[in-house]
């Protein structure tokens, strides 16, 4: 069953938007992911280390990627009994294709020539630091393992400019997750513990993600505290649930940040049921539900079957159901086709959804008979609307905008996504039919 934090199927593709590496939607590695069994003895024979890691292509999403890199370094780097030459080695053994050609050309840079070169910014001023000359410490930095730890720490951050990307907005992917922490709003669709546990997920990818231009300034990227948390919350929440909070006199700012997710957790269900009964009331409203039948009926002329309304006079205070007035006499707004005696109740009406599916099949026949398409223009960043109808390009980009709590027009859909959005439409488009031509 799909869940709106997990894909596990979905076959994921490398193109994504350079300013939002992540989305609300957790990416997680597929079961069946090609692994490598790692398996080290020590001197008296002993398993030393006996674990199956993933095994990193080159291609895959930056959450996966990180995914990865969080469980190398909890697994391999900074495991005490392994040493550097063996975590290098561990590094050439989980890595294939793209990303092991990453590896061995940063080997190849950093120990396997006459000139060592680093990009990562950390390292570079620590050499640059090194006085060669003098008292040949550059020299004396070669034979230790912080080098060696050096050119593991330079292959993690070579991975990172793979998968991010080069240009700026992959060396500040800190910064733009960042951004999108600040920017995920709670929706009671799926809960504030759905949220809560994505952004734990968040916290941790935060320390893992490039930011050139901290580490220029000799800072570091780090998980947020508990105190920003607490301003994250606040910034997030519905109106609904600070209003529960205030009346209960609870403040976010004052207690600790699990406690008032706990709080707010409790208080879903009253929130919910109180929306929901908000959109009833307004439905009620909408549907004129304070005016009864006969009520009604006495707007078309007094055929009520009451004697003592004149015929094709209103006295009725309510409004008319035509032009939405208050008048008396009949309205000038009535279809000329029906008569002073008959109902409006006879005539058809039609939804806002079919309304605006109609005007959409109209706008589209207009098109056809001037000779232009009818079909949506895709640009480079929007594929999956390839063939697409107006209508249909509407339904998807609304059910994709949804899926994903966001407002933006340009979005990257999972072929899956797409394949279900689609039927979804069809769906949706041969009910509309079926209410409207019986059939």
């Amino acid at each position: 069953m799909k869940t709106k934090y997990s894909d596990n199927g979905a076959k994921h593709s490398n193109k994504y938007k350079g300013l939002r590496p992540f989305t609300h939607s957790r990416k997680v590695w597929k079961e069946d992911a090609a692994t490598e069994k790692i398996k080290y003895e020590n001197a008296v024979g002993g398993v030393l280390f006996d674990e199956k890691l993933l095994v990193l292509e080159g291609n895959e999403l930056p959450e996966l990627f990180v995914i990865w890199k969080i469980a190398f370094m909890n697994r391999i780097y900074n495991h005490p009994s392994l040493s550097w030459d063996s975590k290098i080695k561990i590094l050439t053994r989980i890595c294939r294709s793209e990303a092991l050609a990453v590896v061995n050309n940063t080997l190849m840079k950093c120990r396997d020539n006459t000139e060592i070169d680093f990009e990562n910014i950390t390292i570079r001023k620590k050499i640059r630091d090194l006085d060669d000359e003098k008292g040949g410490e550059f020299k004396d930095y070669l034979e230790t393992d912080e080098y060696k730890e050096d050119i593991v720490v330079e292959i993690l951050y070579q991975l990172s400019l793979k998968i991010f990307g080069s240009d700026h907005a992959g060396k500040s992917a800190y910064i733009q997750l960042r951004r999108t922490i600040h920017q995920f709003k709670v929706d009671l669709s799926f809960g504030i513990r759905t949220w809560a546990e994505r952004m734990e997920d968040f916290q941790s990818y935060l320390p893992h993600c490039p930011w050139d231009a901290g580490e220029r300034r000799d800072e570091t990227p780090r998980s947020f505290t508990e105190f920003e948390m607490r301003e994250i919350l606040e910034h997030n929440l519905l109106f609904e649930q600070l209003m529960e909070l205030y009346n209960m006199d609870w403040s976010i700012q004052d207690q600790p940040y699990k406690e008032t997710i706990t709080k707010l957790e409790g208080l879903e269900a009253s929130i919910i049921k109180e929306k929901q009964m908000q959109k009833r009331m307004a439905a009620l409203e909408a549907n004129d539900g304070g005016n009864s039948f006969k009520k009604r009926k006495m707007h078309n002329g007094g055929a009520s079957g009451d004697k003592d309304v004149p015929k094709g006079k209103n006295s009725n205070s309510g409004h008319c159901p035509h032009c939405g007035k208050r008048h008396r006499g009949e309205c000038r707004f009535k279809p000329s086709g029906a008569s002073g005696s008959s109902s409006t109740n006879n005539q058809v009406k039609f939804t806002k959804p079919q309304r605006q599916y109609i005007n959409q099949m109209v706008e589209a026949a207009v098109k056809k008979t001037k000779g232009e398409s009818h079909v949506v223009e895709s640009d480079e960043e929007q594929d999956w609307s390839k063939g697409m109808t107006s209508s249909e390009h509407m339904f998807v980009l609304s059910a994709a905008q949804t899926e994903q709590h966001t407002e933006d027009t340009e979005l990257e859909i999972d072929k899956d996504d797409l394949k279900d959005f689609r039927r979804r439409f069809r769906a949706a488009r041969k009910k509309i039919k079926k209410q409207i031509y019986g059939k």
